[in-house]
């Protein structure tokens, strides 16, 4: 962030024994990591994310530092055919995201200042031309903000090609170093969907953003980065970031499980919710492949600062019925907490036999046990064989609107077929 360190604890130069990974695309071997940071280092980083917690003057900011969409920058929005009815982004052209994007993590904000009286901020993952064709074929390469006054008309930010967040290229031992991709963005003290006005008051707190990613390993296939972990970075006006390193060796907050673990071949696409499981913790919500029980499922991990992580186990894998759209499991989602505060509401991706992408819905009263609303998805790829979305519909993200419903961004993908080592292409849709 800005006045913060690009890195907030550093550690020793000396290595540690490297140790092999099984992954779902093979087994990964990881180069030697140096040692974890010092106790010292530690509570200083520490120190810094307790005050952006408290709220740093500037901390969510709107105000002069931030970066701002360029004048007549064009709009990348299709909603007027049959086809891609529902886009409302798509990679662009020699950017950042040209090969791919996925993952929206969608703010909306009260703005008087603008033409709508709010502002819409949406940070995404994308994958350009220059990303290594050997590295897992994910939409992962680089972390992006586009802004807008509607949430359908969307602008990329002008800086840095309207990256926020890239891979690490600075520490080769890193975590992320090959590819990074997005999770979460939260708020310290917001509330999950609520509003929060900007307008007079932009420093009223701090930005967390939850990443994960792979390294320069490779597995048995030749795939570079498929060891994916989790990470932490943290802002003062959500566009510049500084990654704070974990506890892991690699600077990760969250590693894989041991062998014979279920989420041992990789973490990856963490949500976090405040209050989860007690009213003095945050639970992470991420995936991972169970190589035992042959499924994607959702772990739960918790803390009480937000940097520092302890598992608490699986909690979800699906409906588990047969010839249901998450008969292979579910991967990534969004987990909001009803509108009394009594509970909480889930839209997930699932994957049923075939492989095929759907996103279905479940309910929690505690946000430890899932029950499935049905073995049916709410939202199924398009019928239609030329539409944008009808391979496949992914990560979904839900904003609240004033009149009580709910607005779903989710990934699409249509049934081209990449090229080899390339990932599916991928557009965002409401």
């Amino acid at each position: 962030g800005r006045g913060l360190p690009r890195r907030l604890g550093r550690r020793s130069a000396s290595g540690e024994a490297a140790e092999a990974r099984t992954s779902a695309l093979g087994t990964a071997t990881s180069p030697p990591h140096p040692n974890l940071c010092t106790t010292r280092r530690a509570k200083r980083a520490m120190k810094v994310i307790g005050l952006l917690a408290a709220g740093l003057a500037g901390a969510a900011g709107f105000g002069g530092g931030a970066r701002r969409p360029r004048a007549g920058a064009k709009l990348r929005m299709s909603m007027d055919t049959t086809v891609n009815k529902g886009m409302v982004y798509e990679p662009g052209t020699g950017a950042f995201d040209s090969e791919a994007l996925g993952m929206p993590v969608v703010h909306r904000y009260r703005r008087q200042d603008r033409p709508t009286g709010e502002r819409w901020i949406m940070w995404y993952q994308g994958r350009g031309g220059d990303i290594e064709s050997d590295i897992v074929p994910l939409s992962t390469g680089r972390i992006g903000r586009a802004e807008s006054d509607d949430g359908i008309h969307w602008e990329r930010v002008e800086d840095e090609g309207g990256v926020v967040l890239s891979r690490n290229e600075e520490e080769w031992w890193a975590f992320d170093g090959a590819h990074v991709g997005l999770g979460d963005v939260t708020l310290v003290a917001n509330e999950d969907v609520g509003l929060r006005d900007l307008t007079e008051n932009p420093g009223a707190t701090a930005y967390f953003m939850y990443t994960y990613g792979g390294d320069w390993s490779e597995n048995e296939k030749g795939i570079k980065g498929s060891n994916l972990k989790i990470g932490v970075a943290v802002s003062q006006d959500g566009t510049h970031w500084s990654r704070i390193e974990g506890g892991d060796a690699t600077g990760s907050c969250l590693d894989v499980g041991p062998e014979g673990d279920w989420d041992h071949a990789y973490v990856g696409w963490p949500c976090v919710v405040n209050r989860v499981p007690t009213e003095e913790e945050f639970g992470m919500y991420y995936c991972s492949y169970d190589n035992i029980e042959k499924k994607h499922c959702v772990g739960l991990a918790t803390s009480t600062d937000g940097v520092r992580w302890f598992k608490y186990g699986k909690i979800f894998s699906g409906s588990g019925a047969a010839g249901a759209f998450d008969e292979g499991g579910i991967t990534r989602r969004h987990i909001i907490r009803t509108e009394g505060g009594d509970g909480f509401r889930m839209w997930y991706e699932g994957v049923d036999a075939a492989g095929k992408h759907s996103i279905g819905y479940a309910t929690s009263k505690d946000g430890l046990k899932w029950e499935p609303a049905s073995t049916e998805a709410v939202l199924a790829p398009a019928e239609d064989a030329d539409a944008w979305d009808a391979a496949g519909v992914s990560s979904p993200r839900i904003v609240a609107m004033d009149d009580g419903s709910l607005r779903m961004y989710y990934v699409g993908y249509g049934n081209e077929e990449p090229a080899a080592g390339k990932p599916k292409k991928g557009s965002i849709g409401v």
